[in-house]
């Protein structure tokens, strides 16, 4: 039995994953069924949302439209019957038979008027149109979750983030009923699934990219969101019958916890993209930064546009959010399951250097038009296919050269990269050429390197046969001041690794990768007193 333990132990996560993934498959098969069945349901002509109250119309479908109900307008009755809540429009005033005629006291504009609508079957076209999206959208979120697990099943920022992805998944999937869901209790676990998604993006922010020194001083702090969500849940369970009964001040503070949830995440991302030392963690924070751009500001401005323009950039904004929204676990899903973050740099320099040249393109069209239209007084000259042709022809014979302009643009100003790379070696190799003392070339080599490619601070360190380790011979930057006594010991762990490996040492990559596990520690320990990013050994051969 003890030697079971520690392959239990090692298998833990796997655990977890199976019990999460039959609870979320669990409540997705019954929400199927339910899809399944509402093929047979009455369809009304139009529905209430549960933040509007039962008696505003907020969606009119066909037979709604062609008895002339409109989005707004105010049921005061039905069939003669008043009513207040869900449960009254559910299961008491309106005739739910197929075929039956329903008549509405309507309330539009101060005054009233009476509309009748006959109830058809639902049919299973309609239940997908109303409720497939979502559903679809909410399952690929669900997907994504899964599948970085199964990618990077160790990592507790996976099981974390499978958590959040399903939870977020669940919640989008059952946003959109096309009727009552039964059992009722599933309800309850939508509610439930609602609360939790706020709590688990605040707990991934605190471990993810890096875990949070509040969290390390104090670990069981990430019980504090889960615990506001259950007492939030417990609340509406408490003062309500029903899901669609809850207080408005309690659905008023779940939207608050919602909103917290994402402004907490995106402002520990902002955070981490420009105050982490951390190479790899800013790298990390720019692409999810870049994904809750796509998934929030896209669907935000087309909301602002409707309201402000009447101009729609997606026809269902529901559905609009939503697959916009994907980029935001995409993302996150991509930052942990690739270690080796550096070719996400290579990818944000290139969509620069096409952004620009793209840009500029564009812009010299717009300038030739004008100039066309001012000169002509017509844009008849700009519509002309010749001119379309020509144009064509300059883009294809010029975008290269000039794209290639504005990427150098780019690499040297804002990255640095490749090109300062190759000017630096090619300087040193010439100056090392002409210099025949060996203090002189150490100093002018650690120099060069640091001044060429915009480091903080550099260090050349050498053997010492008395020591038997490495000692810091030449320092160059910016505050050197107290490494010079510093030393590496043969028998350091960072020592070792880097004779074995032969090759450079990323300090972020000691917290990714897998391999140094065993001497993480250590090896945190060494880097940190060296105040490094990066150990790159440098080999010889004496020909004497």
């Amino acid at each position: 039995m003890i030697l079971n333990k520690p392959s239990l132990t090692r298998q833990k996560h796997w655990v977890y994953f199976a019990i999460a993934l039959i609870l979320v498959i669990g409540v997705y098969v019954v929400y199927g069924v339910n899809m399944v069945n509402w093929r047979n349901s009455p369809d009304f002509g139009w529905r209430t949302m549960y933040d509007s109250g039962p008696n505003v119309v907020a969606e009119v479908m066909e037979s709604g439209k062609a008895a002339g109900l409109r989005v707004g307008d105010v049921i005061q009755a039905i069939n003669g019957k008043t009513y207040t809540t869900f449960d009254d429009l559910y299961l008491k005033v309106r005739d739910d038979k197929i075929g039956s005629v329903n008549t509405y006291t309507v309330l539009r504009d101060g005054r009233t008027l009476q509309v009748s609508i006959t109830t058809y079957r639902l049919g299973l076209s309609n239940v997908l149109i109303r409720s497939g999206p979502l559903f679809l959208i909410g399952l690929i979120y669900a997907a994504i979750g899964i599948l970085v697990f199964l990618m990077k099943p160790k990592a507790p920022e996976s099981r974390l983030f499978f958590a959040m992805t399903g939870s977020l998944g669940m919640m989008v999937s059952l946003s959109g009923p096309s009727d009552l869901l039964h059992p009722l209790w599933l309800f309850s676990i939508r509610d439930l699934i609602e609360k939790i998604v706020p709590a688990s993006m605040i707990h991934l922010a605190l471990i993810f990219p890096k875990t949070r020194t509040v969290l390390k001083k104090i670990p069981g702090l990430w019980l504090s969101p889960y615990l506001i969500a259950i007492s939030l849940f417990i609340a509406c369970k408490v003062s309500s019958s029903s899901y669609w009964h809850a207080p408005h001040v309690l659905i008023l503070l779940y939207y608050v916890y919602l909103l917290f949830g994402i402004v907490f995440f995106l402002f520990s991302t902002v955070w981490n993209l420009f105050k982490d030392p951390s190479i790899v963690i800013r790298l990390q924070s720019r692409v999810i930064f870049m994904g809750l751009m796509l998934g929030f500001f896209i669907p935000a401005a087309d909301l602002f546009s409707r309201y402000y323009w009447g101009f729609y950039l997606f026809p269902n904004p529901t559905v609009g959010f939503a697959i916009f929204l994907t980029m935001f676990p995409l993302s996150i899903g991509y930052t942990i399951v690739k270690h080796d973050l550096f070719a996400i740099d290579v990818i944000v320099r290139r969509t620069y250097g096409y952004i620009l040249s793209t840009a500029s393109i564009i812009g010299v069209y717009a300038l030739i038009v004008s100039l066309l239209n001012v000169s002509f007084r017509s844009s008849e000259a700009s519509r002309s296919p010749i001119f379309s042709i020509i144009f064509a022809l300059g883009v294809v014979f010029f975008f290269r050269p000039l794209h290639e302009r504005f990427q150098r643009f780019v690499d040297r100003v804002f990255y640095r990269q490749r090109y300062d790379y190759r000017k630096t070696i090619k300087d040193v190799s010439e100056a090392m050429i002409s210099i025949l003392d060996p203090e002189k070339i150490q100093k002018m080599l650690i120099g060069s390197v640091v001044k060429e490619m915009f480091l903080e601070n550099g260090l050349l360190l050498l053997p010492d046969k008395k020591t038997h380790g490495y000692y810091v011979h030449a320092a160059e930057g910016t505050d050197v001041g107290n490494l010079a006594s510093v030393q590496l010991l043969e028998d350091n762990a960072l020592t070792r690794i880097v004779r074995e490996k032969n090759n450079a040492i990323l300090r972020d990559e000691i917290d990714l990768n897998p391999l140094y596990e065993k001497d993480r520690e250590a090896l945190r320990q060494t880097f940190h007193s060296f105040h490094s990013n990066l150990m790159l050994p440098m080999n010889y051969v004496n020909t004497f």
